[in-house]
């Protein structure tokens, strides 16, 4: 149960993912280093208005601008 614990605080707590490497332990995977405060659409697509770029801004004082066609995410799983 432990090690369960460990991989479930690891992924809260540090963005990590179970496979990371162990050249990727300490290593975030996101670009904020705080809480995310806001997001903004920056394009859509003209054909479907579907959202092609946003920012982000957080309370690190980032503002990171993300392409959703460079992210490789499989959008049909995602759930809010």
């Amino acid at each position: 149960m432990s090690i369960v614990r460990k991989l479930w605080d690891s992924k809260v707590s540090r963005g990590q993912s179970a496979e990371a490497t162990s050249g990727d332990k300490g290593a975030l995977w996101t670009k904020h280093e705080n809480t995310i405060t806001s997001i903004q659409v920056l394009k859509k697509a003209a054909s479907n208005g579907h959202v092609t770029e946003f920012s982000t801004s957080g309370l690190d004082g980032r503002v990171v601008t993300w392409n959703v066609n460079s992210l490789n995410l499989d959008l049909a799983k995602l759930r809010l």
